[in-house]
This record gives structure tokens, C-alpha cells and sequence, in this order.
């Protein structure tokens, strides 16, 4: 699709500009592994697509997740980086009156909402309702769900366009 097109295109570019200072690693990792990297290259910045693909066993999920958090919550504290982990919704969301995401709505919440520094939800009202007239930029707001060091509960809104799939602040 024309989505993926622009994707692989932009990606391109960004790892052609950063060069040596950005590394992708396309393929499942455990917290172990993950750990290596970083010990390795000393990045200043680390992204886990998404906290189920991340290959570490344990004796159930909720245990499993708290594992995987707790240990890269400490790799962070370990190397002075930001960490940002990505983790699902319940589909319950869909269900309630407001569809603003809350803590409770985090998949296996409990483990994920102990370990983590600070806690990030979007909110983009259009996905829900589609609007009758299409338009080229989205309302999406940004909450501010946990944040160890300040308040939370704090709303940023930023307008998403469509045509760059990219997020400005809504100034």
C-alpha cells in the first residue's frame, strides 16, 4: 500500500541521517539480549515495540510482564536512557461512554503501572467517530497518566495530519 511505501521511505531516510546512531533490530528480543545491545552501543534512547514481543518466559502473563518491565526499568536506571515501551489496550475500552484511555485499561495493568517512571495514553476521538466530511488533520490528545517526578493526569493535545503521519503540538 501507499502507507507502507511512505513508511520504508521516511525509515530510510531517517537511518541514512543518523547513520551509526540509529540500529533497528527487526527481530523478537528478550530483556537479556536487549540488555547486550545496550551495553554494547550505549544509546541514549531505546524503543520496545511492543511489550508482548518481547521473547522472556515466565509463570504466567501478569508475572511474565512484570519481568519484562522491571527489567527494563532497571537497564534504564542502569545506563542513564529513556526507555519507551509500548503496550496494549483491553478491548474493553471500546465499550465505555468515553474511550479515553485510563490506567485500568492497560493489558495487565497491575505490573506494567508499578514499574513504569511515567505512563502515556493517546486519545484520538475520530478513530471512534469518523467524521461525515473527512479531514486532512485529527484532534489527538496525549495524557499524562502517570508521571513519577510531577502530576499526572495533564492533557496535551497535538494535531495529527494524515498526509505526513506525523503529530505537531496543537498551538
Amino acid at each position: 500500500t501507499e502507507q507502507k511505501k511512505n513508511l520504508k521511505k521516511f525509515s530510510l531516510e531517517i537511518a541514512e541521517r543518523l547513520g551509526n546512531n540509529l540500529t533497528i533490530i527487526e527481530t523478537r528480543q528478550t530483556t537479556e539480549s536487549i540488555w547486550r545491545t545496550v551495553s554494547n552501543s550505549k544509546p541514549d534512547f531505546i524503543v520496545v515495540d511492543h511489550l508482548r514481543f518481547v521473547k522472556d518466559k515466565g509463570e504466567n502473563e501478569n508475572k511474565r510482564q512484570g519481568a519484562i518491565c522491571e527489567g527494563l526499568h532497571d537497564l534504564a536506571k542502569a545506563y542513564d536512557l529513556a526507555v519507551l515501551l509500548l503496550v496494549q489496550l483491553n478491548r474493553d475500552v471500546e465499550k465505555l461512554a468515553d474511550k479515553r484511555p485510563q490506567m485500568k485499561d492497560l493489558r495487565d495493568s497491575g505490573e506494567i503501572e508499578e514499574t513504569a517512571d511515567n505512563i502515556l495514553m493517546l486519545y484520538r476521538e475520530s478513530y471512534y467517530k469518523p467524521p461525515d466530511v473527512p479531514t486532512a488533520k485529527d484532534l489527538t490528545e496525549l495524557w499524562i497518566r502517570k508521571f513519577r517526578n510531577g502530576p499526572a493526569g495533564g492533557k496535551v493535545e497535538l494535531m495529527f495530519d494524515k498526509a505526513s503521519e506525523w503529530f505537531d503540538a496543537n498551538i
